[in-house]
């Protein structure tokens, strides 16, 4: 799981006054923006407004009685202007200020857009549709009709837990999807294909990357904010792996350090040393782990003597 770096912080207006009321909607009325914050547009809060939520959990109303569900726009790409459907219905789409909070031009409509969260220069994607699951990716035509498959991430299991969120990654042809389930994915839109690349950030309402400060925003499920690490928090390291020493030759040893759901922790040190007595000597005393999760040192063992029982040791400070 990702490293938690603040929080969690309750989502208060000025008033001190919390901001929800009863259940929370779906992820599609909330968006992170770098240069306003939270965008929170939904129907259940304590009025149909639209605010914005900085970092340590504070609200301010942005606008009254402009909510919806808002999609990344790249097919325009006008600074500072999203598309939004008219909650609840999505039938329509309109051009949104993310500074004023207030409808500018429609665009397209009548039609149904419950499932495209972001318009493309050729075409809508999304997570899903109606009666399918989210770990399928979408694409639909720019005029709204019809939307067949893209892609699916086979490896991930029917049940994501509802809706994900999208947001932008600092590679522009890279969205980053967050399950309510926690799981993180990467889905390149020019190769139409995921990548290889997990993350894992606990259940959620979404969760949207920070290009600009390289963290992770998190709405909890209890309607909290958290600021996440990009990289996962050490939770266990393998025994040191490798081949029975022989003599005057070098011996490769592997750990592998891994986050609490498996995954691979990268760029973290690790320390080497021999048992005191162990005849040879080491490479190196540290070294870093790849992308995998993975760091290596060399044993050199002596040429002459007796070679005995070698104990190679890792540590890690987590």
């Amino acid at each position: 799981m990702l490293e938690i770096l603040a929080g969690p912080f309750d989502i208060l207006t000025l008033d001190a006054v919390p901001l929800w009321q009863g259940s929370s909607a779906d992820p599609d009325n909330y968006y992170y923006d770098d240069d306003v914050g939270l965008i929170v547009s939904a129907s259940n809060l304590t009025s149909k407004k639209t605010w914005l939520v900085q970092l340590d959990g504070t609200a301010t109303e942005l606008s009254w009685n402009h909510y919806g569900s808002l999609l990344i726009d790249l097919e325009k790409n006008l600074p500072g202007v999203y598309l939004i459907t008219n909650d609840p219905f999505n039938t329509s789409m309109w051009r949104y200020d993310k500074r004023s909070g207030t409808y500018g031009d429609k665009e397209l409509g009548p039609g149904s857009y419950d499932y495209q969260r972001v318009r493309l220069g050729d075409r809508f994607i999304g997570a899903g549709s109606f009666g399918s699951v989210y770990r399928v990716i979408r694409q639909w035509p720019l005029d709204g009709s019809g939307g067949l498959d893209e892609f699916i991430f086979s490896d991930l299991p029917i049940n994501m837990g509802g809706k994900p969120a999208w947001s932008i990654t600092r590679d522009l042809d890279v969205f980053a999807i967050t399950y309510p389930n926690g799981t993180i994915v990467y889905y390149n839109h020019i190769l139409k294909q995921g990548t290889p690349e997990r993350s894992f950030i606990g259940s959620n309402l979404g969760a949207w990357y920070s290009p600009r400060f390289n963290v992770w925003v998190k709405l909890t499920s209890n309607a909290q904010l958290e600021i996440y690490a990009t990289t996962p928090k050490p939770h266990a390291l393998s025994n040191p792996a490798g081949t029975t020493p022989a003599r005057g030759l070098v011996t490769t040893y592997t750990v592998q350090l891994t986050g609490d759901a498996g995954e691979p922790c990268h760029n973290e040190l690790i320390d080497w040393s021999l048992q005191p007595g162990d005849p040879g000597a080491l490479g190196n005393l540290q070294s870093r782990t790849d992308s995998a999760g993975i760091a290596a040192v060399d044993y050199i063992a002596p040429s002459t003597g007796a070679l005995g029982d070698v104990t190679i040791t890792a540590e890690a400070i987590f």
